[in-house]
């Protein structure tokens, strides 16, 4: 059953994938027929080559966190990808325990509360969340 799912997810994400013509055209088309009130084109990935290879940081240059810019970190682009599925694997698991109760709430509060999940930082309130600048029209 999870191979048939897993099958049924890939075909579903070659008819979708933005990088295919067919994709970008449609998305195209629809922000044209909308005079782009629907913005439908920030949802293309970008093509391979208007990738700037300068993402990657494998020179190890220091960088700003875009959501505290008193944050200061010279990680690469794939430590970074590491760092986030080792976070999620670990997320996933404490839920695990949790529902199987082996970990208590207040442990798994003391891990979890007031965790921002779009900036992987803490913050005391709503109210102190810095928000990112908005999509730039493509």
């Amino acid at each position: 059953m999870l191979n048939e799912s897993f099958l049924g997810y890939l075909e579903f994400h070659r008819v979708l994938d933005s990088r295919s013509r067919w994709m970008r055209g449609t998305l195209k088309f629809l922000d044209q027929i909308t005079f782009h009130k629907v913005r439908s084109s920030v949802l293309m990935l970008p093509l391979k080559e208007h990738i700037d290879k300068r993402i990657m940081n494998e020179e190890k240059k220091k960088w700003n966190y875009p959501a505290d810019p008193s944050i200061v970190r010279n990680d690469s682009f794939v430590e970074l990808i590491n760092r986030s599925a080792q976070n999620g694997r670990d997320a996933l698991t404490h839920a695990w325990n949790y529902l199987e109760n082996k970990m208590s709430r207040s442990a798994f509060l003391k891990e979890y509360q007031g965790y921002n999940l779009d900036t992987g930082l803490r913050f005391q309130g709503v109210d102190s969340m810095k928000e990112f600048s908005p999509l730039e029209e493509v």
